[in-house]
């Protein structure tokens, strides 16, 4: 018998609830201020690594930091001793009677 006194009460929240409230808002122009602080490393979305197929020390450098390059350009000489004596005594190595 008490269940059959609460649902009138609760129809009455209910009803009481579920009105249609209108909230009106206006645009305000104002400044916004707001920073941002972080950590972090700043790279291109066309960045490329570079790397060297020979060894050696950089003998002479063609290009500078900055510079636009073209695929097949010679950024760099490297001096390596141990490439140069290799390829001089390679004919030698052919011959056999060195």
């Amino acid at each position: 018998m008490m269940k059959a006194g609460y649902i009138p009460v609760f129809l009455f929240f209910m009803a009481i609830s579920c009105k249609n409230k209108v909230v009106t808002v206006r645009p305000v122009e104002e400044k916004i201020t707001e920073s941002v602080y972080a950590s972090g490393i700043v790279k291109s979305k066309d960045q490329y690594q570079v790397y060297a197929s020979a060894n050696g020390v950089v003998d002479n450098l063609m290009v500078q930091e900055g510079d636009l390059v073209k695929k097949g350009e010679v950024l760099m000489r490297l001096k390596n001793s141990t490439a140069q004596l290799n390829t001089e005594k390679s004919p030698c190595n052919l011959k056999s009677n060195c």
